[in-house]
């Protein structure tokens, strides 16, 4: 009986958390999940929903671009590796990317 009120009580206390630590939380997340939002809602316990009307808040989104924004940086340097190593498939993607306008697509 008594671990189902401690249950009934952590459950309470994860939903009555404030706005403030939920934002914090998902933030947390989306940076463990490389800017990847579903699963970081599914770990904050908040819906896809609830993380676009987070987005709202200047401060929030501003943070959420600086963490998209690290992981696509991250990965433009990785494809520049990549590239310098002469791996085929990423120079291919590279010049569908950058090099439409000399008829690469």
């Amino acid at each position: 009986m008594k671990n189902e009120w401690i249950k009934e009580s952590n459950q309470n206390n994860k939903n009555n958390k404030s706005i403030a630590q939920k934002k914090k939380d998902v933030l947390l997340h989306l940076q463990e999940c490389y800017g990847i939002i579903t699963i970081a809602c599914k770990r904050a316990g908040i819906g896809r929903t609830m993380f676009y009307e987070y987005l709202k808040d200047p401060s929030f989104k501003k943070k959420v671009d600086e963490i998209n924004d690290s992981y696509v940086s991250y990965a433009e340097t990785r494809l520049m590796d990549l590239i310098r190593t002469g791996d085929r498939s990423a120079i291919i993607f590279y010049l569908k990317a950058k090099g439409k306008d000399r008829g690469y697509c």
